[in-house]
């Protein structure tokens, strides 16, 4: 037998393709996923890619841990996928996904969007130590899904149709529907403004006609990623109060100097989602409830002369909470340029995909 050799095919999740090779007969299978050809018969080995339990329920909530800064990469990588599967059982939890084992959205094209494994987002982090440092700098990092491609419409109204994990010192509240103010007429009609281009993703200066954004539709077609539709960032999930002393300029493009990922609105919603959203804590005091404290979403902006905006300058989307001691409701609001609320700012955050 020792002449003889076996034709071999398996599935390569690193590199996302099929592989048929040989190997002897004695020789073990170099993937757990094989099917032997034998005298023209197809054989199955038994399926032993663990799955997770695809029943819609609420996970239960992980422990954080404070600092990634003295932990080896695979300390890192256990503590991320951990969170990666945390997350897809939430967002199947909200009915963002069908499957969490085949993780797929459909996007505001109709396509379908598949999401990127676990083994494909360390991938692409492992190879990049810049990004790896700059994550053991954060505090209580916390991994966020993304579909980015989703209407925002679509993934605002799944997501607050549950409570899930929204809590003011440890008292679960009541979810009161999203706000979205970015229109005059109707607090829901600025979340389909993503669906007729009327937010600027990504804008290179926060001017009304010369930002520079590009649309959802052009992100998903003309944007070289792995993986259009989803956004995989690693995010602070201890937000702290940006107390600005600098001009709204000076202060944005020292932020962009920074090279932190800059955070679109979808992903706020998927924050809200885990319930970590603005908490605004620091020695000084808790501002998480109050209306003028709210998180900039610098990944997106909206141009003047598309919605209600008097003086034509432009706003940056910007979160908050409004609410009450029993119930509370995420406001996808925005703030004017200049920016006048010293309490505004953005979380820091590294981007994967």
């Amino acid at each position: 037998m020792t002449n003889h050799k076996v034709l071999q095919g398996f599935w390569s999740w690193g590199d996302i393709r099929a592989v048929l090779t040989s190997c002897r007969c004695e020789e073990p299978a170099p993937s757990e996923h094989l099917r032997a050809a034998v005298m023209g018969k197809i054989e199955a080995t038994t399926e032993v890619e663990p799955s997770l339990p695809n029943t819609g329920e609420l996970p239960p909530l992980l422990p954080i841990l404070d600092s990634y800064a003295n932990l080896s990469p695979e300390r890192i990588r256990e503590d991320l996928e951990q969170q990666y599967q945390n997350r897809l059982l939430g967002m199947r939890y909200f009915q963002i996904i069908d499957n969490v084992n085949l993780p797929a959205i459909t996007d505001i094209s109709g396509n379908e969007r598949h999401a990127p494994s676990f083994d494909q987002i360390w991938k692409q982090l492992s190879q990049n130590p810049e990004k790896l440092e700059k994550i053991k700098g954060l505090k209580k990092p916390t991994l966020i899904l993304t579909p980015f491609g989703m209407p925002l419409k679509s993934l605002a109204e799944r997501v607050e149709s549950k409570n899930g994990r929204l809590k003011k010192e440890g008292v679960e509240l009541h979810q009161k529907p999203i706000i979205c103010p970015w229109d005059e007429n109707d607090n829901k009609e600025g979340l389909s403004f993503d669906i007729i281009n009327h937010i600027a993703y990504f804008p290179k200066r926060f001017h009304p006609t010369k930002h520079g954004g590009k649309s959802k539709l052009e992100l998903l077609y003309h944007i070289g990623t792995p993986f259009p539709g989803w956004q995989v960032t690693i995010m602070e999930g201890e937000q702290e109060i940006q107390v600005r002393n600098k001009s709204d300029d000076a202060f944005l493009q020292e932020w962009k100097g920074k090279k932190y990922c800059l955070v679109t609105p979808e992903e706020t919603l998927m924050l809200h989602a885990e319930g970590i959203v603005a908490p605004f804590e620091n020695q000084n005091g808790h501002y998480s409830f109050n209306s003028d404290c709210r998180e900039l979403c610098l990944g997106a902006f909206l141009p003047g002369n598309k919605w209600i905006d008097d003086q034509k300058t432009g706003a940056i989307p910007a979160c908050g909470f409004l609410g009450s001691q029993e119930e509370a409701a995420l406001s996808l609001g925005h703030k004017h340029i200049p920016l006048l609320n010293a309490f505004s700012g953005p979380r820091r955050g590294v981007r994967i995909f």
